[in-house]
């Protein structure tokens, strides 16, 4: 009887972690920019363009700025990263590992694209960085970090892309 008590608690404690984990609840990610970039909005499109843009034909430039789009992101075994990519672009995070090999076998390697390896340097990078964008969870306070959320609109009909 002790152990079956036991098992259920373990069993209700590691559900509760699991999902009230932000990374793992759904679109629990947000968008952030450096607070003098002057878009406020993004459609879910563009958004697509610029994270997938080596991918789909790329987005060089801020809209209403002219400038240069700098992409930060998380190593590719982040909870945080997996839910983006899922949720937000509407692409598996496999599909893109073997999209990025086929373009590393090229020669033809992402431009603009730094790859960190947790959230606060996302935040410190777009902080120091006008033309920076990444994402992070979205649990995260971005108070006087010289960064704000990007709202991202997304129309219904969303393709799916590598198609």
């Amino acid at each position: 009887m002790k152990k079956q008590r036991y098992l259920v608690t373990i069993v209700i404690t590691v559900g509760f972690i699991i999902f009230s984990c932000p990374a793992v609840a759904k679109n629990a990610v947000q968008v952030i920019v450096h607070t003098d970039n002057p878009n406020k909005t993004l459609s879910d499109k563009k958004m697509r363009e610029i994270f997938l843009g080596s991918f789909l034909g790329s987005t060089k430039e801020w809209p209403k700025s002219k400038d240069i789009i700098h992409r930060v992101e998380l190593p590719n075994n982040s909870l945080i990263r997996k839910d983006f990519l899922k949720n937000k672009l509407k692409v598996s995070s496999t599909r893109v590992a073997k999209e990025r090999q086929k373009q590393n076998n090229g020669g033809r390697r992402p431009k603009n694209l730094k790859q960190v390896s947790n959230e606060q340097e996302v935040i410190t990078y777009v902080a120091e960085n006008t033309g920076a964008v990444g994402y992070i969870s979205g649990s995260k306070e971005l108070n006087n970090l010289n960064v704000k959320t990007l709202q991202v609109k997304s129309k219904k009909s969303s393709r799916g892309l590598f198609k």
